[in-house]
C-alpha cells in the first residue's frame, strides 16, 4: 500500500471537509442511523463504516430525492442541459460512455461554482493529492 503521509494541517483540512459535508448531510434530509462517517483507515484512505451490524436487505442509508444527481436532472439543467442538447455525438446512447460524461460535466460545472453549488461539502470530499494520508 503506498505511503499516503501528510502534513497536521493536511489532516485537519481532512477533518473540516467531513464535518461540512456531515453537516450538510443532515440539512439536506440524509439519514445513515448505523453508518459511521467519516471513519479513517490505515492506509490514509477515509471512508464509512457499520456502527452496528446491518442485517441482509435492510436500507442503511436514506437520501432525498432532491440530493441524488441523476441523468434527468442533469440533462434537465437549465444550463448544463444545453451543452448536452448542442453535442450530441458526446452525449447521446450512440456514445459507450454517455452517463459518465454527463454525469462528469454536471460535476464539473457545480465544481466551478464553488460554495455556491448545492452539492459543494460533496464535491470538496472528492479526492485530491491530499485526500489520501494517514490520519490517527
Amino acid at each position: 500500500m503506498p505511503d499516503h503521509a501528510c502534513s497536521e494541517n493536511d489532516r485537519q483540512i481532512i477533518r473540516n471537509k467531513c464535518a461540512k459535508f456531515v453537516k450538510w448531510c443532515a440539512d439536506v434530509g440524509i439519514v445513515c442511523p448505523k453508518i459511521e462517517y467519516p471513519g479513517f483507515f490505515s492506509g490514509g484512505l477515509v471512508g464509512a463504516k457499520a456502527k452496528e451490524p446491518i442485517n441482509h436487505r435492510e436500507a442503511f442509508l436514506f437520501v432525498p430525492q432532491k440530493v441524488i444527481i441523476s441523468l434527468d436532472k442533469c440533462l434537465n439543467h437549465e444550463i448544463v442541459g444545453k451543452i448536452y442538447e448542442q453535442n450530441p455525438q458526446i452525449f447521446s446512447k450512440d456514445n459507450d460512455d454517455w452517463e459518465q460524461l454527463i454525469l462528469t460535466v454536471f460535476l464539473m460545472y457545480q465544481r466551478q461554482l464553488g460554495s455556491e453549488s448545492f452539492w459543494a461539502p460533496y464535491i470538496e470530499l472528492m479526492p485530491d493529492v491530499t485526500f489520501f494520508c494517514d490520519l490517527p
